[in-house]
């Protein structure tokens, strides 16, 4: 059980994420609006000051900056999980992670905060559930590894 603690880990950060990131954005609004009430005249609120914006910015760039560590902690994990003598053998696997998080850090650059922020489906976005189904992938391989090397 212990071999699958890290990917369950993972799965808990990356469903968490979502939850972290609205917490920030209500902290950065709440902010702007607390320094706006203390102006004397009501200032001229540019669009990017908005709370839809915000939201997405954050999202945006804390899915750009978890990219590579949800695909390299995977990774690790499955090398770490595997048989004794199986070492060489894990390079396919962390090769294969390591190339869905380059496709997946191209997805999420390839938009704008809006746009990819205003993409999240029930509160998550692709990446929480591309971490979610990587470290599922990671465990279900671990798993049948470690059933057939017995």
């Amino acid at each position: 059980m212990d071999r699958y603690l890290p990917f369950v880990a993972a799965i808990i950060a990356s469903l968490m994420s979502p939850i972290l990131v609205e917490r920030a954005a209500d902290r950065v609004i709440a902010s702007i609006s607390r320094s706006n009430a203390s102006l004397k005249s009501p200032p001229l609120i540019s669009p990017h000051y908005s709370d839809d914006f915000i939201r997405s910015y954050l999202r945006f760039a804390a899915d750009v900056a978890q990219i590579i560590p949800i695909m390299f902690l995977a990774g690790v994990g499955v090398v770490l999980s595997l048989p004794d003598g199986w070492s060489t053998s894990a390079a396919a696997p962390v090769l294969i992670l390591t190339s869905l998080g380059i496709f997946a850090e191209a997805k999420t650059l390839k938009k704008g905060p809006m746009q990819y922020g205003g993409e999240a489906s029930g509160g998550y976005s692709f990446v929480s559930k591309f971490g979610v189904c990587v470290n599922l992938g990671a465990m279900i391989f671990v798993w049948t590894v470690n059933i057939f090397s017995k």
